[in-house]
């Protein structure tokens, strides 16, 4: 049976796949290198037996390596995993769940900036009733409750 490869990340002309089951295998890698550098529309490749990973720098299409690389017992594509979402794009859809959220249930009186804007301010306030004039927490609370006022009028304007 073939080592079973799978797609783990995927833009045009370049595709990095892994054969967990043959990490550490030198041979291995350094054959499969040489044998899928010999294939038309491959313009690089970069194998790391260590991590098991194959870089391909390519102008060809995913099926036709695919049927490549069975034909000649190389590897079996198993699936190309989903393209994953960066970690800054969930969270930024977490906070528009909670905006969307927070503004129907108030009937669009307070939104999620405008809670923000409130907490820092309240949190200055709170410093500066404590006495801590010197310390930057109280004006960093207002620069900061500024910043996020201005911003979702900045996006609200132009917007509307």
């Amino acid at each position: 049976m073939f080592p079973e490869a799978k797609i783990t990340h995927e833009i045009p002309g370049r595709m990095r796949m892994r054969i967990v089951s043959r990490r550490g295998d030198q041979e291995f890698f350094a054959a499969l290198k040489d044998r899928l550098a010999a294939l038309d529309g491959i313009e690089a490749v970069e194998t790391n037996s260590l991590t098991g990973s194959i870089l391909l720098f390519h102008h060809m299409e995913k099926e036709a390596l695919a049927t490549f690389a069975a034909e000649k017992g190389l590897f079996v594509v198993h699936s190309s995993c989903a393209q994953a979402d960066p970690l800054s794009e969930k969270v930024v859809r977490s906070f528009q769940q909670i905006d969307r959220y927070l503004t129907s249930s108030t009937d669009g009186e307070l939104d999620l900036p405008s809670l923000a804007f409130l907490a820092l301010l309240s949190m200055g306030a709170y410093e500066i009733f404590r006495g801590n004039f010197m310390a930057p927490a109280w004006y960093t609370a207002f620069w900061y409750a500024f910043g996020v006022l201005m911003d979702a009028h900045s996006r609200r304007s132009s917007e509307g």
